[in-house]
């Protein structure tokens, strides 16, 4: 939806980067909590903190690693 309100289609480029963001996002919710649900991304951050938030990406990273 544009400023007027009037909705327009995605473009292929718009319609990508959506589609990643929205994972990207529902992977790192997955990283830092465990869970796909829950708060939001932005206010998990801030409530988290930089260092609780790098540490337990560092974990989920490494865990994801040494799967087979």
């Amino acid at each position: 939806m544009n400023d007027s309100g009037i909705c327009r289609p995605y473009g292929a480029g718009e319609f990508f980067m959506v589609a990643v963001s929205t994972k990207m996002s529902l992977l790192t919710e997955l990283g830092l909590t465990g869970k796909t649900s829950g708060p939001s991304l932005y206010h998990l951050l801030q409530v988290l903190g930089k260092e609780r938030v790098m540490a337990r990406i560092e974990k989920a990273l490494e865990k994801m690693l040494t799967m087979n």
